[in-house]
């Protein structure tokens, strides 16, 4: 099913529940979802997006190989869960997501956010990659980061500006994915699991407005959509 240009909102439950081993190949892109009309406010329930009961495969925003579709999000807790029960190859890409409180843009598994190397079903706990240097020039965002995962694997790595963080106390603080920044080239880890990347993407813009300096951080996507949750900034 491809579900796209709708205005989902102020619903008692998730915006958009996809549920079932079945429930696979779903594309949703281009959706206001927590949003009025006019482009304020209006949540649903927790969380925007419900992945569950072993549903894999599915595209929130844009596909493997593109940058186009996103979804703006909106929501007074979660953004995008794939819960404990959820499958993997849910990817989560492009998007523009803003949780509540101290709620992720992207969870996987038990609610709250998630170390590294955790196991479970949801998109198979995919590790986020860690950001350690970002650089605005006048000819664009240069990003440094790393990821340490599966040894000679393929991972789409995205990039997100944010004007706060999250992941409540005692959890790293995560970035929060309010605008889409873009991809780097195809990232592929060496025998050990470990890739090192500089990545230069334009400078972030919304509409002809360029963004202020903020926060950057960023997801993983493994070659079968399994998307990460947003790491630390």
């Amino acid at each position: 099913n491809t579900l796209n240009y709708n205005t989902i909102s102020a619903n008692t439950g998730p915006g958009i529940s996809i549920s079932g081993a079945g429930a696979k190949s779903n594309i949703v892109q281009y959706n206001s979802i927590g949003l009025a009309t006019d482009g304020s406010p209006a949540s649903n329930g927790d969380p925007a997006v419900l992945i569950v009961f072993a549903a894999n495969g599915n595209t929130i925003g844009a596909a493997q190989s593109g940058t186009s579709g996103g979804n703006s999000l909106y929501s007074t807790a979660k953004g995008v869960w794939i819960s404990t029960s959820g499958g993997a190859g849910n990817r989560v890409l492009a998007n523009r997501i803003t949780p509540g409180g101290s709620a992720l843009g992207i969870d996987l598994g038990v609610a709250g956010a998630t170390t590294n190397n955790s196991s479970g079903s949801a998109n198979h706990m995919q590790n986020y990659p860690t950001l350690v240097n970002v650089f605005r020039t006048v000819t664009g965002e240069w990003i440094e980061s790393t990821i340490d995962t599966a040894a000679n694997a393929t991972f789409r790595l995205d990039y997100y500006w944010g004007f706060c963080c999250t992941g409540g106390p005692g959890s790293p603080s995560r970035g929060i994915p309010n605008n889409y920044v873009g991809h780097g080239t195809t990232v592929i880890t060496d025998s050990s699991g470990h890739a090192h990347i500089w990545t230069k993407l334009g400078i972030p813009t919304v509409g002809n407005q360029t963004l202020s300096l903020g926060l950057i951080s960023a997801t993983a996507t493994a070659s079968d959509g399994s998307t990460s949750e947003v790491g630390t900034y």
